[in-house]
């Protein structure tokens, strides 16, 4: 189980989940890793949590990378969320910024 990312990537553009791509998606990718290994970074998987997510009115279970922000104006903690279908939580790549509730 591994991850893939492009040396240019940022923002988790460029970056590949290989257990979660479709065969001919894997291969092509593979490809251009064996032609251009030097274009690519590894890194082993990590198989993070996932949170209950509302948006527009639905629940569903979203990955989660929990980061702390300090904000002297205000009292909050935040998490990023990737979207729907998603493991990649940078903002740039479409992950949501979600309150976390401490109970």
């Amino acid at each position: 189980n591994m991850v893939l990312k492009r040396r240019e990537g940022y923002g988790g553009s460029g970056t590949f989940v290989i257990k979660d791509l479709r065969e001919e998606d894997k291969m092509k990718i593979l490809r251009e890793v064996l032609s251009y290994p030097e274009e690519f970074m590894a890194q082993e998987l990590l198989n993070f949590d996932t949170v209950l997510s509302a948006i527009n009115d639905n629940f569903y279970e979203t990955y989660a990378d929990l980061r702390f922000f300090i904000d002297v104006a205000s009292n909050t903690i935040l998490s990023r969320v990737a979207p729907l279908g998603s493991r990649v939580t940078n903002n740039s790549s479409g992950g949501l910024v979600k309150p976390v509730w401490v109970v």
